[in-house]
């Protein structure tokens, strides 16, 4: 999962995610515009859900879904880090994690 969502997150980069210089710059309009960040966030999502249904209480499956899921359903991604923290108070990942969730869509 975290391969294809690293992938995903290259080919972005690529496509111009952070430059600022072109109207679609972030990795959420990209999935939208580019069918193969969209194919690999899906599988990323799906390799992760797998991995859920093969050990529910992976905190890092779900802190792993959650970053994926942060580009296709934010809600569905500040469930999946809440779960995480839920199975493990001691990780820092998930929190960090709904920061920055937060700070991307409280605008």
């Amino acid at each position: 999962g975290i391969n294809l969502l690293s992938q995903a997150r290259t080919i972005a980069v690529a496509l111009g995610d952070g430059s600022g210089g072109v109207a679609k710059t972030t990795i959420v309009d990209l999935t939208a515009e580019s069918d193969r960040v969209k194919d690999l966030i899906l599988r990323s999502i799906n390799a992760f859900s797998q991995a859920i249904d093969h050990s529910p209480n992976d905190a890092g499956a779900w802190c792993g879904l959650g970053s994926a899921l942060i580009f296709v359903d934010p809600l569905l991604s500040q469930h999946a880090f809440c779960r995480a923290l839920q199975i493990d108070k001691s990780i820092a990942e998930p929190l960090s994690s709904i920061a920055l969730l937060y700070a991307d869509y409280d605008k």
